[in-house]
């Protein structure tokens, strides 16, 4: 829930078995405060309220996640961070050349640029659009869904900048991505062979899963 690294010296938040220690706090202190933690622990406001208590009257400096944040939402991406993204798809075409897989991108919207009076004209999906298009690789453009829907800072967690889609904003995109997918009548073969004839819905959800 915090997009900062953790400070230097700060303990653990994972144990040997990959638990979040958080979640799985082991000594009690009592039936009324183990009570108490629980509830604390799992609410995402009294989360925020300890953040904003623990930062009140304290100043800090923007990380630097923050401050490239800040320049992709102003900017969209360098010329440099560009020609690693497409050394990457170059990587994926090749391979699945050699070992027969798709690849569909999905442009996935922000929050901080969906929300913005030309979000569909921004320089980041101006630009992944005619990265994608000239490599030919199908895409799912979240700009142009939330656009086209009208849908500006809906169907994203409660979390402020830089806030991850929902459980309905997935399923948006993953609906979109199903549709790509089927569009291609090589793959339409390839999935309904195995199992005989299968309906559009199972179609459907067999490209989802």
């Amino acid at each position: 829930m915090n997009a900062e690294p953790p400070r230097p010296g700060s303990p653990p938040v994972v144990d040997a078995n990959g638990y979040l220690i958080w979640d799985r706090l082991s000594e009690s202190q009592g039936l009324l405060r183990d009570a108490v933690s629980w509830v604390g622990s799992r609410s995402a406001l009294a989360f925020s309220a300890r953040q904003a208590a623990a930062r009140f009257g304290r100043v800090e400096a923007p990380s630097a996640y923050a401050k490239a944040y800040a320049r992709f939402v102003e900017n969209g991406l360098s010329a440099e961070e560009w020609d690693t993204v497409e050394a990457f798809y170059g990587n994926l075409i090749r391979l699945g050349e050699q070992h027969d897989f798709t690849t569909v991108a999905v442009v996935m919207p922000a929050i901080d640029i969906v929300s913005g009076p030309s979000a569909d004209s921004h320089p980041y999906p101006v630009a992944a659009r005619r990265l994608l298009s000239g490599l030919g690789i199908p895409a799912v453009d979240g700009f142009a869904l939330w656009a086209q829907a009208g849908e500006g800072q809906r169907h994203f967690l409660p979390q402020g900048p830089d806030a991850h889609l929902d459980a309905e904003g997935y399923r948006i995109v993953a609906d979109a991505v199903a549709d790509v997918l089927l569009k291609r009548s090589e793959l339409r073969t390839r999935l309904a062979s195995p199992a005989g004839a299968l309906s559009p819905d199972a179609v459907n959800r067999r490209v989802i899963q």
